[in-house]
């Protein structure tokens, strides 16, 4: 017998959780209460942790079931979000192409990015990141289904 959980992520809170999530941070949401707890994905800070969220690591640990943690997208992720992007949105071919070529560089994310920050298509890249990044978060909250068995 599965019984819901009193909490469930609503849109405003994935929208915050992508923000923290898109610029490098760990969430931790405590699931029977809401709480979110965010740390930076950054080996330097874990090696140096401070002890309040050493002890809260620890709590994390001792009660892994009760919480939902989300993670910023690896390098494969993100990739496939900008081969999506020259898929899924209408644009020019040769635009298309210019994206292709900077995908096939030594560093794909930041070529990709200068193309399409120096385009007219900017508003549809932050725009179709934002939706696909939203749906990364929902899918790593929802994962955990808020069921209790």
């Amino acid at each position: 017998m599965t019984t819901r959980l009193s909490f469930e992520p609503n849109d405003e809170l994935i929208q915050s959780i992508t923000r923290e999530v898109q610029s490098g941070n760990i969430c931790y949401l405590h699931r029977p209460s809401g709480e979110v707890n965010y740390l930076p994905d950054d080996d330097q800070f874990f090696d140096n942790l401070p002890d309040k969220w050493s002890e809260f690591l620890d709590f994390v640990e001792a009660n892994e079931g009760d919480f939902a943690i989300v993670e910023p997208m690896d390098e494969f992720d993100t990739h496939q979000i900008m081969t999506d992007f020259m898929v899924d949105v209408t644009l020019p071919v040769d635009f298309t192409d210019l994206l292709y070529d900077s995908l096939q560089s030594k560093d794909p994310k930041a070529a990709f990015i200068l193309e399409v920050n120096n385009s007219p298509y900017r508003k549809h890249w932050t725009d179709y990141q934002q939706q696909r990044y939203e749906e990364y978060v929902r899918t790593g909250l929802l994962d955990y289904d808020w069921e209790e068995e």
